[in-house]
């Protein structure tokens, strides 16, 4: 299938992986969620929202979480993308609710997956993110640099400098002993 913008034609596949659903906030759940606006001298300079905790009264279980721990990394990627340098409060909070709920969803999705197994591994996120190509690719380029990582650290250890002068040292040291007894036994068969 074609489709054509301006004079370049756009080519789509059939089997093109479904767009990624993201959920649209209804004017409702925005004001519910919103505190009342402030008012006063100090009103809009606070640049994140200050840490409060959540209490969501389910019916077996109680789940409590301290808000306001994603606040300044969500500061600076919405300034990133195009917001002001110092954003609203409220809107950092709306896209922490939005950023654990969609974290939370793709959590027990993968529990579901690794329900089979027992246990959960990485393929099962893996396999629940899929048909996102930029996500499974970002997680794939994150998986080979961890590796990497590893590696790296295995052979520093293997090559720390203060273990090969220590060895370089043990070693010098067993020379030397080696060298005393030549010398000592050399010296007993002249007196004999």
């Amino acid at each position: 299938r074609t489709t054509r913008m301006s004079s370049f034609p756009i080519v789509v596949p059939d089997a093109a992986p479904p767009a990624v659903h993201v959920p649209v906030a209804k004017a409702t759940d925005v004001a519910m969620r919103a505190p009342a606006p402030r008012t006063g001298a100090g009103a809009g300079t606070a640049p994140v929202a200050p840490p409060r905790e959540e209490v969501d009264d389910g019916n077996d279980e109680v789940f409590k979480r301290k808000r306001g721990a994603f606040a300044k990394d969500l500061a600076y990627m919405m300034y990133g993308f195009g917001d002001a340098k110092e954003p609203d409060p409220d809107s950092i909070a709306l896209m922490e609710d939005m950023l654990v709920e969609y974290l939370t969803n793709v959590a027990h999705r993968s529990m579901e997956v690794a329900e089979r197994r027992g246990r959960m591994q990485t393929e099962d996120l893996l396999y629940v993110i899929r048909n996102d190509r930029k996500k499974f690719a970002r997680v794939d380029e994150l998986l080979e640099m961890n590796a990497k990582l590893k590696d790296a650290r295995r052979n520093f250890e293997l090559n720390d400098p203060a273990s090969v002068l220590a060895q370089e040292r043990a070693a010098a040291e067993a020379e030397r002993a080696k060298q005393a007894q030549a010398q000592a036994d050399e010296a007993e068969g002249d007196d004999a």
